[in-house]
């Protein structure tokens, strides 16, 4: 299943204007997916600083919405506006930018690894071309 940006939109409602997937694709419904994301040098957030600046916590906000989708697409019988998602944290984040272009597309996937009642822990990896430049895990609290 493919979900394009008005329906990224109708899940996250909330992230406006910090929501950076293009398009979703669930892999495994509520367990993974992976997203396209570009960092647009048009966009300012917290002053003066553009998304190319904050191109790390960037990638992992892409991450943590990524999986809110993938984690949104299984029927609660929540309206999906109405769902909310929680980022709990990132644990064991490694980057490596060396051969990053801020200028290109970026890929996200994540991959749930365990849950626990409503809490869920993903793996996530950001690529570009055939580079790895950032991968760990995150933790998301579905309510």
């Amino acid at each position: 299943m493919i979900l394009g940006i008005d329906d990224i939109r109708a899940r996250l409602p909330h992230r406006d204007p910090i929501l950076l997937p293009n398009e979703v694709r669930i892999e495994d419904a509520g367990r993974a997916g992976c997203a396209r994301f570009n960092l647009s040098a048009d966009i300012r957030l917290l002053g003066k600083e553009s998304q190319r600046d904050l191109s790390r916590e960037l990638m992992l906000e892409c991450a943590a919405q990524t999986f809110g989708v993938v984690l949104g697409s299984v029927d609660s019988g929540v309206p999906a506006e109405d769902e909310r998602h929680l980022l709990l944290g990132f644990n064991n984040v490694r980057f490596d930018m060396t051969w990053a272009d801020l200028a290109a597309p970026f890929k996200v996937g994540v991959r749930a690894l365990e849950s626990s009642g409503t809490t869920h822990v993903a793996a996530f990896r950001v690529d570009q071309a055939q580079y790895c430049v950032a991968e760990g895990t995150l933790m998301v609290m579905k309510g």
